[in-house]
């Protein structure tokens, strides 16, 4: 059990610091990235690296309840007026998913749950938890959604200009950008936040749903900060 605990906390370590020089380094997701490829290269070079299912589940419940907690009141009283909206980027994603996996799994390898799994559009530091939890290959899902947020960083934006026209162009000029909302910064709002992912991610792992974890934390973080009107989880 000690030789566990010291290959896991050295598993941590190695992920850490792989993730922390690509994210000083400015590479987008490169905390998720880094993790993967330092515990990966740790794992080629000793075959030690090793992280326990209990520690998945605590890392999976705050990685949802991070999305979970930054939701506030104003944000649920926001929906009902974008339903239309909602409807048609369900349906745009579930199509644009359906389509990209299909072809995916038609000129490579890849199995059908990695191939939906990489073409949802989802952030990189989120998706391949969800990847894994589905028993897809996570390692395959990171890369290719890092290489999905390169190209909608590096083109999509240029793309969009183009279309839109510049800001000047509709008469109305250049949008007021939106206040920065501040996460509510007490111990105990983190503390409930915390407890209230934890509780979240054993439930959703108990009722056996796809993505259960990451999906009940989420939702427990998201009613907590309702309810209570605080919480917050720091990045």
């Amino acid at each position: 059990m000690e030789t566990q605990a010291v290959q896991a906390c050295i598993t941590l370590l190695a992920a850490f610091a792989a993730g922390y020089l690509l994210r000083r380094a400015g590479v987008p997701g490169g905390m998720m990235l880094g993790g993967i490829l330092g515990t990966a290269g740790y794992n080629l070079l000793t075959g030690c690296a090793f992280m326990s299912s209990a520690a998945r589940l605590c890392l999976q419940s705050v990685a949802g309840g991070f999305l979970g907690a930054s939701l506030d009141r104003k944000d649920w009283r926001k929906l009902p007026r974008l339903a239309f909206p909602l409807l048609v980027i369900f349906l745009g994603l579930l199509c644009s998913d359906l389509a990209i996996g299909f072809l995916i799994t038609k000129v490579s390898p890849l199995d059908g749950i990695t191939a939906l799994t990489a073409g949802i559009a989802g952030g990189i530091n989120d998706i391949p938890l969800i990847a894994e939890e589905l028993r897809a290959d996570a390692g395959k899902v990171a890369v290719l959604q890092f290489v999905r947020l390169l190209v909608g960083i590096g083109l999509f934006p240029v793309l969009i200009r183009l279309l839109a026209g510049s800001p000047g162009s509709t008469g109305r000029g250049r949008p007021k950008a939106p206040a920065r909302k501040d996460m509510p910064g007490s111990a105990p709002g983190m503390a409930g936040a915390l407890l209230a992912s934890l509780l979240g991610g054993i439930a959703g792992k108990l009722l056996g749903i796809p993505a259960g974890r990451l999906i009940g934390s989420m939702l427990s973080a998201a009613a907590f900060r309702f309810v209570a009107g605080a919480g917050f989880i720091p990045p």
